[in-house]
Protein backbone atom coordinates (compact mmCIF):
# COMPACT_ATOMS: atom_id res chain seq x y z
CA UNK A 1 0.00 0.00 0.00
CA UNK A 2 1.03 3.41 -0.62
CA UNK A 3 -0.37 5.95 1.86
CA UNK A 4 -0.61 9.80 1.73
CA UNK A 5 -0.26 12.74 4.55
CA UNK A 6 -1.20 15.91 3.41
CA UNK A 7 0.13 17.50 6.63
CA UNK A 8 0.39 21.41 7.04
CA UNK A 9 -0.29 22.04 10.40
CA UNK A 10 2.75 20.70 12.12
CA UNK A 11 1.97 23.55 14.98
CA UNK A 12 -1.10 21.82 15.79
CA UNK A 13 -1.19 19.58 18.83
CA UNK A 14 -2.45 16.71 18.81
CA UNK A 15 -3.07 16.60 15.29
CA UNK A 16 0.91 16.43 13.98
CA UNK A 17 1.40 13.76 16.81
CA UNK A 18 -1.71 11.55 15.23
CA UNK A 19 -0.08 12.17 11.68
CA UNK A 20 3.18 11.12 13.00
CA UNK A 21 1.13 7.96 14.70
CA UNK A 22 -0.39 7.16 11.63
CA UNK A 23 3.07 7.07 9.38
CA UNK A 24 4.73 4.98 11.86
CA UNK A 25 1.94 3.10 11.77
CA UNK A 26 2.35 2.32 8.21
CA UNK A 27 5.85 2.18 8.34
CA UNK A 28 5.81 -0.81 10.56
CA UNK A 29 3.48 -2.54 8.50
CA UNK A 30 5.80 -2.22 5.71
CA UNK A 31 3.88 -0.12 3.40
CA UNK A 32 5.18 3.14 1.34
CA UNK A 33 4.74 6.13 2.76
CA UNK A 34 4.37 9.77 1.22
CA UNK A 35 4.48 13.14 3.39
CA UNK A 36 3.07 16.50 1.63
CA UNK A 37 3.59 19.37 3.52
CA UNK A 38 3.72 23.03 3.13
CA UNK A 39 6.61 25.13 3.21
CA UNK A 40 5.32 27.92 4.07
CA UNK A 41 4.15 31.46 1.95
CA UNK A 42 0.64 31.14 1.30
CA UNK A 43 -0.83 34.44 2.39
CA UNK A 44 -3.14 32.69 4.31
CA UNK A 45 -3.61 29.48 6.17
CA UNK A 46 -5.20 28.28 9.87
CA UNK A 47 -2.29 28.49 11.75
CA UNK A 48 -0.99 31.57 10.54
CA UNK A 49 -3.85 33.73 8.63
CA UNK A 50 -1.40 37.05 8.39
CA UNK A 51 1.36 34.91 6.58
CA UNK A 52 4.25 35.99 8.82
CA UNK A 53 7.18 34.79 8.47
CA UNK A 54 8.36 33.62 11.85
CA UNK A 55 5.18 30.95 12.53
CA UNK A 56 5.68 29.29 9.26
CA UNK A 57 9.43 28.55 10.80
CA UNK A 58 8.41 27.93 14.13
CA UNK A 59 5.62 25.55 12.42
CA UNK A 60 8.36 23.74 9.71
CA UNK A 61 10.92 23.82 12.57
CA UNK A 62 8.27 21.49 14.73
CA UNK A 63 7.45 19.05 11.78
CA UNK A 64 11.32 18.65 11.44
CA UNK A 65 11.76 17.99 15.05
CA UNK A 66 8.46 15.34 14.78
CA UNK A 67 9.86 13.59 11.69
CA UNK A 68 13.14 12.47 13.02
CA UNK A 69 11.48 10.55 15.14
CA UNK A 70 10.18 8.20 12.66
CA UNK A 71 12.06 5.37 12.10
CA UNK A 72 11.87 3.77 9.00
CA UNK A 73 12.01 5.21 4.78
CA UNK A 74 9.56 7.64 3.90
CA UNK A 75 9.60 10.35 1.22
CA UNK A 76 8.34 14.32 2.58
CA UNK A 77 8.04 17.22 -0.52
CA UNK A 78 5.84 20.19 -0.45
CA UNK A 79 2.49 19.51 -1.44
CA UNK A 80 2.40 21.90 -4.79
CA UNK A 81 2.05 20.13 -8.00
CA UNK A 82 0.42 22.06 -10.73
CA UNK A 83 0.81 21.86 -14.54
CA UNK A 84 1.29 24.73 -16.35
CA UNK A 85 -2.46 25.05 -17.42
CA UNK A 86 -3.31 25.16 -14.45
CA UNK A 87 -0.93 27.28 -13.07
CA UNK A 88 -2.02 30.11 -15.65
CA UNK A 89 -5.97 29.00 -14.89
CA UNK A 90 -4.62 29.83 -10.90
CA UNK A 91 -3.04 33.06 -11.91
CA UNK A 92 -5.90 34.50 -13.94
CA UNK A 93 -8.99 33.14 -11.07
CA UNK A 94 -9.62 36.19 -9.01
CA UNK A 95 -13.64 35.85 -7.40
CA UNK A 96 -14.64 38.59 -5.22
CA UNK A 97 -17.17 37.29 -2.98
CA UNK A 98 -18.50 40.13 -0.71
CA UNK A 99 -21.64 38.22 0.72
CA UNK A 100 -21.73 34.70 2.83
CA UNK A 101 -24.14 33.81 0.19
CA UNK A 102 -21.76 34.59 -2.90
CA UNK A 103 -18.96 32.80 -1.17
CA UNK A 104 -20.69 29.37 -0.36
CA UNK A 105 -21.96 29.38 -4.20
CA UNK A 106 -18.07 29.18 -5.69
CA UNK A 107 -17.30 25.17 -6.51
CA UNK A 108 -14.22 24.00 -8.06
CA UNK A 109 -15.69 20.33 -10.01
CA UNK A 110 -16.76 18.22 -6.74
CA UNK A 111 -14.98 20.87 -3.93
CA UNK A 112 -17.01 23.22 -2.19
CA UNK A 113 -14.27 25.49 -1.84
CA UNK A 114 -16.97 28.48 -0.78
CA UNK A 115 -17.91 26.45 2.04
CA UNK A 116 -14.19 25.11 2.97
CA UNK A 117 -13.03 29.17 3.12
CA UNK A 118 -15.87 30.33 5.11
CA UNK A 119 -15.16 27.50 7.69
CA UNK A 120 -11.87 28.30 8.60
CA UNK A 121 -12.76 32.22 8.43
CA UNK A 122 -15.38 31.63 10.73
CA UNK A 123 -12.92 29.44 13.17
CA UNK A 124 -10.50 32.12 13.15
CA UNK A 125 -12.31 34.67 13.99
CA UNK A 126 -15.13 33.00 15.82
CA UNK A 127 -17.32 34.95 14.34
CA UNK A 128 -19.95 33.16 12.34
CA UNK A 129 -21.25 36.63 10.71
CA UNK A 130 -17.26 36.91 9.41
CA UNK A 131 -17.17 40.58 7.08
CA UNK A 132 -15.81 39.30 3.94
CA UNK A 133 -14.89 42.70 2.83
CA UNK A 134 -12.97 43.95 5.76
CA UNK A 135 -10.94 40.57 6.11
CA UNK A 136 -10.97 40.60 1.92
CA UNK A 137 -7.12 39.68 2.19
CA UNK A 138 -7.49 36.84 4.27
CA UNK A 139 -10.70 35.39 2.08
CA UNK A 140 -8.41 35.68 -0.99
CA UNK A 141 -5.05 33.99 0.35
CA UNK A 142 -7.28 30.88 2.05
CA UNK A 143 -9.19 30.75 -1.41
CA UNK A 144 -6.34 30.47 -3.34
CA UNK A 145 -4.16 28.24 -1.15
CA UNK A 146 -7.92 25.92 -1.21
CA UNK A 147 -7.60 26.47 -5.06
CA UNK A 148 -4.11 25.21 -5.46
CA UNK A 149 -4.29 22.42 -2.75
CA UNK A 150 -6.90 20.67 -4.36
CA UNK A 151 -5.42 20.37 -7.97
CA UNK A 152 -2.34 19.69 -6.83
CA UNK A 153 -3.34 16.73 -4.49
CA UNK A 154 -4.86 15.39 -7.24
CA UNK A 155 -2.10 15.10 -9.43
CA UNK A 156 0.25 14.07 -7.06
CA UNK A 157 -2.38 11.03 -6.21
CA UNK A 158 -2.67 9.86 -10.30
CA UNK A 159 1.60 10.55 -10.65
CA UNK A 160 2.47 8.62 -7.20
CA UNK A 161 0.12 5.99 -7.45
CA UNK A 162 -1.56 7.10 -3.88
CA UNK A 163 -3.97 4.14 -2.62
CA UNK A 164 -5.07 6.00 0.82
CA UNK A 165 -4.79 9.54 1.61
CA UNK A 166 -4.78 10.98 5.26
CA UNK A 167 -5.82 14.83 6.14
CA UNK A 168 -6.87 16.03 9.74
CA UNK A 169 -10.43 16.96 10.49
CA UNK A 170 -11.48 18.15 6.56
CA UNK A 171 -13.83 21.23 7.39
CA UNK A 172 -10.82 24.02 6.63
CA UNK A 173 -10.33 25.66 3.46
CA UNK A 174 -6.99 23.01 2.16
CA UNK A 175 -7.76 19.94 4.04
CA UNK A 176 -11.67 19.68 2.64
CA UNK A 177 -9.47 20.48 -0.62
CA UNK A 178 -7.03 17.41 -0.02
CA UNK A 179 -10.34 15.17 1.20
CA UNK A 180 -12.32 16.46 -2.17
CA UNK A 181 -9.19 16.13 -4.34
CA UNK A 182 -8.97 12.36 -3.18
CA UNK A 183 -12.51 11.89 -3.72
CA UNK A 184 -12.58 13.20 -7.19
CA UNK A 185 -9.15 10.58 -7.92
CA UNK A 186 -11.61 7.69 -6.52
CA UNK A 187 -9.14 6.91 -3.77
CA UNK A 188 -9.91 6.65 0.19
CA UNK A 189 -9.53 9.57 2.33
CA UNK A 190 -8.98 8.73 6.22
CA UNK A 191 -9.62 11.64 8.27
CA UNK A 192 -8.38 11.82 11.67
CA UNK A 193 -9.24 13.73 14.99
CA UNK A 194 -9.29 13.26 18.60
CA UNK A 195 -11.43 9.97 19.78
CA UNK A 196 -13.18 9.74 23.18
CA UNK A 197 -9.88 10.60 24.87
CA UNK A 198 -6.69 11.85 24.91
CA UNK A 199 -5.18 8.38 24.30
CA UNK A 200 -7.55 7.53 21.55
CA UNK A 201 -7.75 9.28 18.03
CA UNK A 202 -10.52 8.05 15.50
CA UNK A 203 -10.47 7.70 11.66
CA UNK A 204 -13.18 8.75 9.11
CA UNK A 205 -13.30 7.01 5.72
CA UNK A 206 -14.37 9.90 3.25
CA UNK A 207 -16.52 11.77 5.71
CA UNK A 208 -15.86 14.77 8.23
CA UNK A 209 -16.31 13.76 11.50
CA UNK A 210 -18.98 16.30 11.58
CA UNK A 211 -21.16 14.24 9.06
CA UNK A 212 -24.50 13.73 11.04
CA UNK A 213 -25.56 11.12 9.27
CA UNK A 214 -22.54 9.07 9.83
CA UNK A 215 -22.22 9.36 13.32
CA UNK A 216 -25.94 8.66 13.86
CA UNK A 217 -25.16 5.42 11.98
CA UNK A 218 -21.50 5.35 14.43
CA UNK A 219 -24.16 5.39 17.81
CA UNK A 220 -26.29 3.01 16.11
CA UNK A 221 -23.43 0.47 15.30
CA UNK A 222 -21.69 0.90 18.22
CA UNK A 223 -24.52 0.01 20.82
CA UNK A 224 -25.40 -3.08 18.35
CA UNK A 225 -21.78 -4.29 18.41
CA UNK A 226 -21.59 -3.87 22.11
CA UNK A 227 -24.44 -6.50 22.80
CA UNK A 228 -27.38 -6.60 25.34
CA UNK A 229 -24.87 -8.84 27.50
CA UNK A 230 -22.54 -5.78 28.17
CA UNK A 231 -22.02 -3.20 29.92
CA UNK A 232 -23.17 -0.40 27.37
CA UNK A 233 -25.74 1.07 30.23
CA UNK A 234 -22.94 0.92 32.65
CA UNK A 235 -20.83 2.90 30.37
CA UNK A 236 -23.37 5.25 28.52
CA UNK A 237 -25.22 6.40 32.02
CA UNK A 238 -21.27 6.86 33.38
CA UNK A 239 -20.65 8.98 30.60
CA UNK A 240 -23.52 11.51 31.52
CA UNK A 241 -22.56 11.18 35.11
CA UNK A 242 -19.03 12.38 34.74
CA UNK A 243 -19.65 15.75 32.64
CA UNK A 244 -22.55 16.79 35.43
CA UNK A 245 -20.33 16.33 38.21
CA UNK A 246 -17.13 18.02 35.79
CA UNK A 247 -14.84 15.06 35.75
CA UNK A 248 -15.15 14.40 32.15
CA UNK A 249 -11.31 14.85 30.82
CA UNK A 250 -11.83 14.59 27.22
CA UNK A 251 -13.06 17.86 26.85
CA UNK A 252 -12.65 21.37 29.24
CA UNK A 253 -15.08 21.12 32.01
CA UNK A 254 -17.42 23.86 31.34
CA UNK A 255 -19.01 23.56 34.89
CA UNK A 256 -15.80 24.64 36.83
CA UNK A 257 -16.64 28.15 38.01
CA UNK A 258 -20.36 26.75 38.91
CA UNK A 259 -21.66 26.41 42.38
CA UNK A 260 -23.35 23.02 42.55
CA UNK A 261 -27.25 23.71 43.57
CA UNK A 262 -27.18 27.31 42.61
CA UNK A 263 -30.15 29.19 40.80
CA UNK A 264 -30.06 32.61 39.19
CA UNK A 265 -31.62 35.27 42.32
CA UNK A 266 -34.92 35.61 39.71
CA UNK A 267 -35.89 31.86 39.57
CA UNK A 268 -39.12 31.09 40.25
CA UNK A 269 -40.44 27.41 40.31
CA UNK A 270 -44.03 28.66 40.11
CA UNK A 271 -43.50 29.79 36.58
CA UNK A 272 -43.79 27.09 33.39
CA UNK A 273 -39.64 27.40 33.47
CA UNK A 274 -37.77 26.50 29.79
CA UNK A 275 -34.35 26.98 29.93
CA UNK A 276 -32.99 27.53 26.60
CA UNK A 277 -28.92 26.20 26.13
CA UNK A 278 -27.56 27.93 23.50
CA UNK A 279 -24.29 26.96 21.80
CA UNK A 280 -21.77 28.91 19.88
CA UNK A 281 -22.87 29.95 16.33
CA UNK A 282 -19.39 29.58 15.09
CA UNK A 283 -19.07 25.96 15.47
CA UNK A 284 -21.39 24.18 13.08
CA UNK A 285 -22.31 27.75 10.90
CA UNK A 286 -20.02 26.89 8.35
CA UNK A 287 -19.64 23.12 7.50
CA UNK A 288 -22.25 22.71 4.81
CA UNK A 289 -25.87 22.59 4.04
CA UNK A 290 -26.57 19.47 6.60
CA UNK A 291 -25.96 21.71 9.44
CA UNK A 292 -28.54 24.44 8.19
CA UNK A 293 -31.11 25.68 10.77
CA UNK A 294 -34.34 24.28 9.33
CA UNK A 295 -36.54 26.85 11.26
CA UNK A 296 -34.14 30.52 11.72
CA UNK A 297 -30.57 31.59 10.36
CA UNK A 298 -29.32 32.37 13.61
CA UNK A 299 -30.12 30.97 17.38
CA UNK A 300 -30.25 34.86 17.77
CA UNK A 301 -33.21 35.08 15.72
CA UNK A 302 -34.76 32.00 17.35
CA UNK A 303 -34.81 33.55 20.69
CA UNK A 304 -36.12 37.08 19.18
CA UNK A 305 -38.76 35.50 17.27
CA UNK A 306 -40.26 33.17 20.44
CA UNK A 307 -40.01 36.39 22.62
CA UNK A 308 -41.87 38.55 20.54
CA UNK A 309 -44.68 36.02 20.08
CA UNK A 310 -44.83 35.14 23.92
CA UNK A 311 -45.33 38.76 24.60
CA UNK A 312 -47.98 38.39 21.69
CA UNK A 313 -49.97 35.35 23.33
CA UNK A 314 -48.72 36.84 26.65
CA UNK A 315 -47.39 33.60 27.54
CA UNK A 316 -46.84 31.41 30.95
CA UNK A 317 -43.88 30.30 29.70
CA UNK A 318 -40.31 31.82 30.73
CA UNK A 319 -37.23 31.40 29.51
CA UNK A 320 -33.89 31.47 30.95
CA UNK A 321 -31.39 31.88 28.79
CA UNK A 322 -28.15 30.17 30.08
CA UNK A 323 -25.66 31.52 27.92
CA UNK A 324 -22.94 28.77 27.05
CA UNK A 325 -19.26 29.38 29.23
CA UNK A 326 -17.90 29.35 25.96
CA UNK A 327 -18.24 32.63 24.90
CA UNK A 328 -17.42 34.13 28.13
CA UNK A 329 -14.29 35.98 26.51
CA UNK A 330 -16.06 35.93 22.64
CA UNK A 331 -17.08 39.26 20.96
CA UNK A 332 -19.11 38.64 18.15
CA UNK A 333 -22.58 39.42 16.51
CA UNK A 334 -23.79 36.22 18.51
CA UNK A 335 -22.76 37.42 21.80
CA UNK A 336 -23.64 40.88 20.91
CA UNK A 337 -27.12 39.89 20.03
CA UNK A 338 -27.28 37.86 23.14
CA UNK A 339 -26.76 40.97 25.39
CA UNK A 340 -29.17 43.13 23.66
CA UNK A 341 -32.25 40.30 24.35
CA UNK A 342 -34.20 42.03 26.30
CA UNK A 343 -38.24 40.93 27.71
CA UNK A 344 -40.10 40.47 30.50
CA UNK A 345 -40.59 36.41 29.23
CA UNK A 346 -36.62 36.13 29.74
CA UNK A 347 -34.01 36.21 32.06
CA UNK A 348 -30.40 35.90 30.91
CA UNK A 349 -27.71 34.22 32.97
CA UNK A 350 -23.80 35.28 31.79
CA UNK A 351 -21.29 32.96 30.63
CA UNK A 352 -19.51 33.66 33.57
CA UNK A 353 -22.30 32.97 36.24
CA UNK A 354 -21.80 30.79 39.12
CA UNK A 355 -25.48 29.31 38.29
CA UNK A 356 -24.94 25.41 38.17
CA UNK A 357 -26.65 24.21 34.50
CA UNK A 358 -27.32 20.77 35.67
CA UNK A 359 -29.63 22.42 38.43
CA UNK A 360 -31.34 24.48 35.64
CA UNK A 361 -32.04 21.69 34.08
CA UNK A 362 -33.04 19.62 36.91
CA UNK A 363 -35.35 22.41 37.94
CA UNK A 364 -36.89 23.44 34.55
CA UNK A 365 -40.18 22.07 33.04
CA UNK A 366 -38.07 21.61 29.88
CA UNK A 367 -35.16 22.26 27.78
CA UNK A 368 -34.71 24.13 24.75
CA UNK A 369 -31.51 23.82 22.62
CA UNK A 370 -29.84 24.35 19.14
CA UNK A 371 -27.80 21.54 19.04
CA UNK A 372 -26.10 22.02 22.55
CA UNK A 373 -25.22 18.49 24.33
CA UNK A 374 -27.27 19.25 27.12
CA UNK A 375 -30.23 18.71 24.98
CA UNK A 376 -29.28 14.88 24.97
CA UNK A 377 -28.08 14.85 28.51
CA UNK A 378 -31.75 16.14 29.42
CA UNK A 379 -33.15 13.22 27.95
CA UNK A 380 -30.89 11.15 30.19
CA UNK A 381 -31.94 12.69 33.06
CA UNK A 382 -35.53 12.55 31.81
CA UNK A 383 -36.33 15.63 30.86
CA UNK A 384 -38.13 16.78 27.96
CA UNK A 385 -35.88 18.11 25.20
CA UNK A 386 -36.65 20.34 22.07
CA UNK A 387 -34.72 20.46 19.58
CA UNK A 388 -34.60 23.59 17.57
CA UNK A 389 -31.68 23.44 15.21
CA UNK A 390 -29.11 20.25 13.99
CA UNK A 391 -26.95 17.89 15.81
CA UNK A 392 -25.64 14.71 15.87
CA UNK A 393 -28.53 13.25 18.37
CA UNK A 394 -31.37 14.66 16.78
CA UNK A 395 -32.53 11.52 14.49
CA UNK A 396 -31.86 9.20 17.34
CA UNK A 397 -35.75 9.56 18.27
CA UNK A 398 -35.01 11.26 21.86
CA UNK A 399 -35.91 14.82 21.28
CA UNK A 400 -39.19 17.09 20.04
CA UNK A 401 -37.63 18.08 17.07
CA UNK A 402 -40.47 21.13 15.50
CA UNK A 403 -40.87 21.04 12.11
CA UNK A 404 -42.00 24.76 12.14
CA UNK A 405 -41.62 27.81 13.74
CA UNK A 406 -45.49 27.45 15.29
CA UNK A 407 -44.59 23.73 15.82
CA UNK A 408 -42.06 24.84 18.14
CA UNK A 409 -44.10 27.48 20.22
CA UNK A 410 -46.97 24.59 20.64
CA UNK A 411 -44.07 22.58 21.91
CA UNK A 412 -43.28 25.14 24.33
CA UNK A 413 -46.83 25.28 25.86
CA UNK A 414 -47.39 21.48 25.76
CA UNK A 415 -46.73 19.16 28.61
CA UNK A 416 -44.41 16.64 27.04
CA UNK A 417 -44.52 13.39 27.54
CA UNK A 418 -40.43 12.08 30.00
CA UNK A 419 -38.37 11.01 27.21
CA UNK A 420 -37.19 7.27 26.82
CA UNK A 421 -33.58 7.33 28.18
CA UNK A 422 -32.04 4.79 25.88
CA UNK A 423 -31.23 6.75 22.95
CA UNK A 424 -29.15 8.85 25.07
CA UNK A 425 -27.67 5.78 26.56
CA UNK A 426 -26.84 4.82 22.99
CA UNK A 427 -25.24 8.47 22.70
CA UNK A 428 -23.18 8.24 25.91
CA UNK A 429 -21.81 4.72 25.32
CA UNK A 430 -20.76 6.09 21.83
CA UNK A 431 -19.21 9.25 23.34
CA UNK A 432 -17.63 6.88 25.96
CA UNK A 433 -15.67 4.18 23.42
CA UNK A 434 -15.28 5.59 19.76
CA UNK A 435 -11.48 5.71 18.70
CA UNK A 436 -8.37 3.64 18.82
CA UNK A 437 -5.91 3.28 20.84
CA UNK A 438 -2.60 5.62 20.16
CA UNK A 439 0.76 3.20 20.35
CA UNK A 440 3.43 5.92 20.09
CA UNK A 441 2.05 9.26 21.45
CA UNK A 442 1.14 9.56 25.25
CA UNK A 443 -0.92 12.26 25.83
CA UNK A 444 -0.55 13.96 28.88
CA UNK A 445 -3.88 16.57 27.87
CA UNK A 446 -5.96 17.90 25.67
CA UNK A 447 -2.96 19.59 23.89
CA UNK A 448 0.41 18.02 25.46
CA UNK A 449 2.13 14.75 25.47
CA UNK A 450 4.85 13.08 24.06
CA UNK A 451 5.97 11.07 20.91
CA UNK A 452 7.91 8.20 21.92
CA UNK A 453 8.70 9.71 25.01
CA UNK A 454 9.88 12.45 23.52
CA UNK A 455 7.82 16.07 23.45
CA UNK A 456 8.60 17.53 20.00
CA UNK A 457 9.76 20.82 20.27
CA UNK A 458 11.32 22.95 17.10
CA UNK A 459 15.28 23.03 17.95
CA UNK A 460 17.12 26.19 19.51
CA UNK A 461 18.46 27.23 16.42
CA UNK A 462 15.21 26.80 14.85
CA UNK A 463 13.50 29.32 17.65
CA UNK A 464 15.93 31.79 17.95
CA UNK A 465 15.80 32.52 14.26
CA UNK A 466 11.88 32.59 14.50
CA UNK A 467 12.42 35.10 17.20
CA UNK A 468 14.64 37.03 15.46
CA UNK A 469 12.43 37.35 12.31
CA UNK A 470 9.71 38.07 14.51
CA UNK A 471 11.67 41.42 16.13
CA UNK A 472 12.82 42.14 12.56
CA UNK A 473 9.12 41.95 11.34
CA UNK A 474 8.28 44.48 14.14
CA UNK A 475 10.82 46.48 13.69
CA UNK A 476 9.92 47.29 10.00
CA UNK A 477 5.79 47.87 11.12
CA UNK A 478 7.25 50.73 13.35
CA UNK A 479 9.84 52.26 11.73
Amino acid sequence: MHAAFFAPYAILRPHFETELELIHQHLDDGDRVTVWTCLGGPSACDTNQSGEAYRCIRCRGRRTAGMALIEGDYHESEYERLNDRQRAAFNAWNPNPTTHEDLVKIRIENFDLGWAVLSSMVSLHRDPAIDLVRWSHERNGLMRYAWSVYYSIRNRIREENVDRLYVWNGRQAPLRAAMRAAQAEGVPCMLHERGHSHQHYELYRDVMPHDRDYITREIHDAWERAGETSDRKRVGADWFQRRANGSDKSEKAYISGQVRGQLPAAWDDSRRNVVVFPSSEDEFVAIGEMWRNPLFSSQLEGLEWLLTELERVKSDVHLTLRIHPNLADVDNEQTRGLARLQSPWLTKIAADDPACTYTLLHHSEKVLTFGSTIGIEAVYWRKASVLAGMSYYRDLGSTNNPESKESLLTALHTDLPIPDPEPALKYGYYQATFGQAFKYFQADSRSKGTFKKQAIRPSMTVQAHAQVVKQLQRFRKSA
